[in-house]
């Protein structure tokens, strides 16, 4: 339980939160406590991914991590788990001074609401897509097809 404390992980099961500085992996995922976080609800384009505007390509990805980096820095993030990740790590919704993260990448443009797992940010891809934010002022490819090896956009 002490450990669990230093760690910033409180809760009923010790793991339910956890809160603390974070690191940024990328545009989606975070490092608090010791534990790695994919924030839950949100598909942010990969680090070695580009997009496509009319003056050329652009690292969309590397765009997308810097974003969260500046959205996250300084502040405590205080992080509520969802459910564990398959491919390791957790999922959670996670906030920076009070604000939701997933939140904030989706409505600036450089994150989707990733839909297979929640509706929740919807609202906010709708508007930044209505209003070219981020990734939205470009061509790109969807982060799941990307993954999947569709890595070329469309002319």
């Amino acid at each position: 339980m002490i450990l669990a404390f230093m760690l910033g992980i409180t809760g009923p099961a010790w793991s339910q939160e956890i809160f603390g500085k974070a690191r940024v992996i990328d545009g989606d995922t975070i490092v608090v406590g010791g534990k790695r976080i994919h924030i839950f609800g949100i598909d942010a384009p990969e680090k070695k991914q580009f997009c496509k505007q009319p003056d050329g390509h652009f690292g969309c990805g590397l765009n997308a991590g810097d974003a969260m980096k500046k959205f996250i820095t300084g502040d405590q993030v205080k992080c509520r788990r969802q459910r564990s990740a398959r491919q390791g790590g957790i999922f959670a919704v996670c906030y920076a001074n009070g604000t939701d993260v997933g939140a904030k990448m989706v409505r600036a443009g450089w994150a989707l609401a990733y839909k297979r797992q929640s509706k929740r940010y919807l609202g906010a891809e709708a508007n930044a897509r209505k209003n070219q934010r981020g990734i939205w002022a470009s061509t790109f490819v969807l982060p799941w097809d990307w993954r999947a090896g569709k890595r070329k956009i469309a002319k």
